[in-house]
């Protein structure tokens, strides 16, 4: 009986402190042949990420790295778990497996090849009200796009808890596991240790976790920090214009949380028009993707469109139409791209389903 007993308390206890996957795997770092798989864990011990063309998963990877997370107790880890050597155009299925804890089968899509379009969402400032940022997931998720780009300020500060309850919803998770998202850094998550737990950059071309440059298709994408100093002679102004002048892709589009122009709310940021005048019209930069103001604004400016996807879930300021401005909507919003050689069109919604923007550049 005793034996019995002793034999009990150790299961139990073994039990206890083995490793739990905490919450639903998702995905970052979307690139040509390869994806990387996010799994937060409670321990350190490597995850493995079972994948295939079907849910046989006949492939396998294990964690590259991962970064601690900062919590009052009992700090948690987030794995990084790369698949490479994927063919382009194909629908891959994966589960993440820790220990003895299994998460469900989930799938994405690779890149498509030169002649397919290519569609993204984007959305920003989904902070403070997790209700309307799920909604807004959800509706993103029925568009299937290949990626999201979001403009920063996913939950209201960089705390643990606010990271799991703000950004990490149930419908968040559902359209993450299967969407890889790309983030330019807001005021309000900042740059402490959650947010480099939590996301990983597509590369580290500039040493920075919080500001690069990826390539999809024929697209250029440059992400840039509004937290991190942008001023002429800055580590980050460097990298952007050397970043800038190097790529041949035919569409270049800057990502970034305060915006060079605006009107309404917070304004425009001087240091960011400064580097639109001086850099993104001198190296054909064609969209501006930002947020930081809780409105849908287009603007346009030299021949660039900066348009500012607030609308994710914080409250709504009220917009200014400026000289620039083309049309502004007070309004919970996000934006579906379609991406061609030629052309890009763009349709922004409501969480009524309501257009409340179209149009199309061509080049």
């Amino acid at each position: 009986m005793k034996k019995l007993l002793v034999l009990c308390v150790f299961v139990l206890a073994f039990s206890s402190s083995s490793g739990k996957i905490l919450m639903k795997p998702y995905l970052q770092a979307l690139a040509h042949n390869s994806v990387i798989v996010m799994v937060e864990t409670n321990n350190s011990t490597p995850v493995t990420v079972q994948y295939g063309l079907s849910e046989n998963l006949e492939q396998k990877s294990s964690t590259s790295f991962f970064v601690e997370t900062e919590r009052r107790r009992n700090n948690t880890f987030v794995h990084r778990i790369k698949l490479d050597s994927l063919s382009i155009n194909t629908t891959y299925f994966y589960k993440a497996i820790h220990e003895n804890d299994i998460s469900e089968i989930s799938k994405f899509r690779t890149v498509p090849d030169r002649n397919l379009p290519i569609l993204f969402a984007v959305s920003g400032d989904n902070r403070s009200n997790p209700f309307d940022h799920s909604r807004k997931s959800k509706k993103i998720k029925r568009f299937e796009p290949l990626f999201s780009i979001y403009t920063g300020d996913l939950c209201f500060d960089g705390r643990y808890d606010t990271w799991k309850s703000e950004f990490f919803t149930e419908d968040e998770l559902n359209l993450i596991s299967q969407v890889p998202f790309f983030n330019s850094i807001g005021n309000h998550e900042g740059s402490g240790q959650n947010s480099k737990a939590f996301l990983e950059p597509a590369n580290k071309f500039s040493g920075h976790n919080f500001f690069y440059s990826f390539d999809i298709g024929n697209i250029h994408f440059i992400i840039i920090s509004t937290e991190h100093s942008v001023k002429p002679g800055s580590e980050q102004w460097k990298f952007v214009e050397q970043d800038l002048k190097n790529t041949e892709k035919k569409w270049k589009i800057a990502v970034f949380h305060e915006p060079a122009y605006s009107g309404g709310g917070h304004g425009n940021n001087k240091n960011m028009i400064k580097m639109s005048s001086e850099l993104f019209e001198k190296y054909g930069v064609d969209i501006c993707l930002t947020g930081h103001n809780h409105y849908y604004q287009r603007n346009f400016v030299n021949n660039i469109y900066h348009m500012v996807f607030g609308g994710g879930g914080a409250p709504l300021y009220t917009p200014k139409d400026e000289e620039y401005t083309q049309i502004s909507v007070k309004d919970f919003n996000y934006g579906i791209f379609e991406v061609f050689d030629d052309k890009i069109n763009i349709n922004v919604y409501n969480l009524k389903d309501e257009k409340i923007d179209s149009f199309q550049i061509n080049k």
